[in-house]
């Protein structure tokens, strides 16, 4: 791995990533999980991806959780990572919530739930299924699946 990791970000700085966990996507690239800044402290959950080839980090990051709120509003991202032959894919489950703080409070509420199923790749991500309403199909999915 190389020896410094560069952070372009007037927000943070290289000592707010700590990264926890490293695997083999395929005989090019590692994946590397780390912990960053999320909204308003470190809950994000990041995966970068190295190209061993450049020895470098490649400019592309998919974040795989996070969870936020503040005034009524939630939101939670989880994702599950498992690899099919060499492509690593992500079933990530994404909710997002507006709750009345007050019972007069004439805000329109709403509890979204979507799912998606997506192919990381370092060079594209590419989302395979998206359709709240149809979390079966993820389900079956992820039933009939070896996954690793």
């Amino acid at each position: 791995m190389p020896s410094s990791f560069e952070v372009d970000s007037p927000w943070s700085s290289v000592e707010d990533y700590e990264a926890f966990l490293k695997f083999e996507i395929n005989t090019s690239h590692y994946g590397l999980v780390m912990r960053t800044p999320g909204e308003y402290s470190y809950t994000s959950l990041t995966l970068f991806f190295y190209d061993r080839q450049q020895d470098a980090f490649v400019d592309k990051y998919f974040e795989l959780a996070d969870q936020t709120g503040d005034a009524g509003y939630s939101e939670e991202k989880f994702s599950w990572l498992f690899k099919e032959g060499d492509t690593l894919r992500s079933y990530t489950y994404h909710n997002e919530k507006l709750e009345k703080i007050e019972p007069s409070d004439n805000t329109e509420t709403f509890d979204r739930r979507n799912y998606y199923l997506v192919s990381l790749t370092p060079q594209k991500f590419d989302t395979l299924t998206t359709d709240s309403e149809k979390q079966q199909i993820f389900e079956q999915y992820w039933q009939n699946r070896n996954v690793k």
